[in-house]
């Protein structure tokens, strides 16, 4: 187990000025490094830009992901005062000698949502030199984010979960994945399915061909409906065939599938959950997804052949 986060700061919350915020985060680390009884490393991979949803704790998301994908978050909320406020802190973790601290720098913005151009200003002006600059999409469509049209291209990466949103939420986000070469929109619902396309195509045979029929078990609501949707677009793309997908009501132990069985002319294969891949991809916690993607920032022909394919999905 991880030893706990150790935070530092937070700053006194003050207008936005990037100078005043950069002396901030340096002034953290010098106070650190002359309090604290070991040494204080800054350690950072990128730039994530985090858009707060209302009532959300950003340390939540940011402790965990910080020890496995370190960077500086850039954490949006929407509040209902004018300008723009910033706040300063860290995420730290004691390495693994447990003499230091390894650090991920958190700067807290606060405006309206009037603020869309001020939000990407202050974006532009905190991202880290040439690292990789990347949003993790929350619940809501990235284009009601009024400073995410600002940026535009300027952002590499586009993280988003399509088991989060509704049916039309996800036909948007994987018409952009298939389309557009840049920002590349990258989906944590491809990586929680891995384990099930992995136990699929491990049992196949170079005979199995065009599914006459896919049956899905599991959740029917929309995480369970997007997530097969892409699944059986991945069978079609890989066997042939425009089977679409029959989902029926089950209660996953704590994911999206009980089980899935695809069946053809003379042929047919399952996959259940109670198989160790899935027992282990479902006590993943979500920042390990989000690392994974982070880690991986490349287009992805097997997801883009998926997408290209979705299934229609039917519920019994």
């Amino acid at each position: 187990m991880s030893a706990a986060p150790v935070r530092l700061g937070a700053g006194e919350p003050g207008p936005f000025v990037a100078d005043r915020v950069e002396a901030e985060l340096s002034s953290l680390w010098k106070s650190a490094g002359v309090d604290g009884d070991g040494g204080v490393f800054r350690a950072c991979r990128g730039t994530l830009v985090l858009p707060l949803a209302a009532g959300e704790d950003p340390a939540e998301l940011i402790d965990p992901l910080s020890e496995r994908f370190p960077a500086r978050f850039l954490v949006i909320r929407e509040t209902g005062g004018d300008g723009l406020i910033a706040t300063t802190s860290a995420s730290c973790r004691l390495d693994s000698e447990g003499a230091s601290l390894v650090c991920s720098e958190v700067v807290l913005l606060e405006g309206s949502s009037r603020a869309g151009a001020a939000v990407a200003s202050a974006v532009r002006s905190l991202a880290v030199g040439d690292l990789p600059r990347a949003v993790l999409g929350d619940r809501r469509p990235l284009s009601s984010h009024p400073w995410a049209k600002e940026l535009g291209r300027e952002v590499d990466v586009i993280v988003g979960d399509t088991t989060e949103g509704d049916a039309a939420e996800a036909v948007s986000f994987w018409d952009h994945a298939l389309h557009g070469d840049h920002p590349l929109y990258a989906d944590v619902t491809w990586v929680r399915l891995a384990c099930w396309r992995r136990l699929l195509a491990a049992r196949w045979r170079p005979g199995d061909r065009e599914p006459r029929t896919v049956t899905v078990r599991g959740r029917t609501d929309p995480a369970g409906r997007n997530a097969a949707s892409l699944l059986g677009g991945w069978l079609r793309d890989r066997l042939g065939g425009t089977a679409s997908v029959r989902l029926e009501d089950a209660r996953p132990a704590d994911g999206l599938f009980v089980s899935v069985t695809v069946e053809g002319n003379g042929w047919r294969l399952s996959a259940e959950e109670d198989h160790p891949l899935v027992r282990h991809d479902r006590s993943r916690e979500r920042a390990d997804r989000l690392a994974a993607v982070l880690a991986h920032r490349a287009v992805d022909a097997v997801y883009r052949g998926a997408l290209a394919r979705r299934a229609r999905v039917e519920t019994a």
